[in-house]
């Protein structure tokens, strides 16, 4: 990471200016209310001076940019460019996470320290933030053996470079425009990405998962054999493919229909389960505009009414298996 070169006599990390001016870019892609915190704020406004800095920065730069034009903004000053990717790396930690909320374990002053700062960081400040992240970070996977082993999770992998499996599998296809893309079905370059993944998983967490996330959701029929042969059980995707499926009858199947989007359905030896769109989206994109008392009241109603559902239509709730499923960035 650049933040962890050494800084020059100028103020500045020992980096090009290209990737200066990437670092100021990309060091407000935060959620908005970082940047409004108020001291009314009965839950975070004890961080109002971080986030009244964050703020003047970035009133400062210009935020309409695209990478190729990056370099159209001006470069802060060293001291605002140092308050910069200190108050970055600081907001990716939960105010309450290191006010020990969760675990008293947690609790960091040095951190709570820097959040009720505003501005004026030092290389040293700078230093403090990166390593208490590295701490934190190189407790995580720990922690999910640790859980994975008592029975509280069940983790899955991924295929390794994020492949879309569907299209490596098809050995060619026309886009609506008419043009045509011509290529052999890749079929060993699936199996690769799968293998690699399920190895690399293996080597960091001890065991092979049988869940399987793929990327960005992409299922075909094509691809269900090489998930199999790594030994993956179940995968998730939207609940769109199972409304374009067809049952083994060939009737199409109404996902409106609670028990429908509620079972895992199997394809050859894959079960597959559907994500309810609904709810998913609401915790990707409305609830975080909510006060957590009324988005969590919103989603366990939600839930009571499937239940529901599935009671009406002589169905036992216990049997069949909502699905949450979104980007973690949403």
């Amino acid at each position: 990471d650049i933040a962890r070169r050494s800084w020059n006599t100028d103020g500045y990390p020992n980096a090009t200016t290209l990737e200066l001016h990437t670092m100021q870019f990309q060091s407000f892609w935060n959620s908005g209310w970082i940047y409004n915190v108020t001291t009314e704020d009965s839950r975070v406004g004890w961080v109002f001076p971080s986030s009244q800095r964050y703020s003047e920065l970035y009133g400062m730069t210009m935020h309409n940019l695209k990478p190729a034009t990056i370099m159209d903004d001006t470069l802060l000053s060293a001291q605002d460019f140092l308050d910069l990717q200190v108050l970055w790396y600081l907001y990716q930690f939960s105010p309450s996470y290191v006010q020990g909320q969760y675990n008293a374990s947690h609790l960091d002053q040095g951190l709570i320290d820097l959040f009720m700062q505003n501005g004026q960081y030092s290389l040293t400040d700078l230093t403090y933030v990166l390593d208490a992240q590295e701490a934190h970070m190189s407790n995580i996977l720990p922690m999910y053996s640790e859980l994975a082993a008592s029975g509280q999770v069940e983790l899955t992998t991924t295929p390794y470079y994020h492949p879309i499996m569907p299209l490596l599998m098809m050995d060619g296809w026309t886009f609506e425009d008419g043009i045509r893309v011509n290529k052999d079905s890749w079929s060993d370059d699936v199996t690769n990405h799968l293998q690699t993944g399920m190895d690399l998983f293996e080597e960091e967490l001890g065991f092979r998962p049988v869940g399987m996330w793929p990327s960005e959701q992409s299922v075909s029929p094509e691809m269900v054999q090489p998930v199999a042969d790594v030994g993956i059980e179940w995968m998730v995707t939207d609940e769109l493919n199972l409304e374009e499926s067809t049952d083994l009858s060939g009737e199409t199947i109404d996902i409106s229909v609670a028990s429908n989007l509620a079972t895992p359905w199997m394809v050859d030896d894959v079960a597959v389960v559907f994500r309810d769109r609904v709810i998913s989206d609401r915790i990707a994109f409305q609830y975080g505009s909510m006060t957590p008392e009324a988005a969590a009241s919103d989603f366990l109603a939600y839930c009571d009414d499937i239940r529901q559902q599935l009671l009406d239509d002589g169905k036992d709730p216990s049997e069949h298996l909502l699905t949450v499923a979104l980007d973690g960035e949403n």
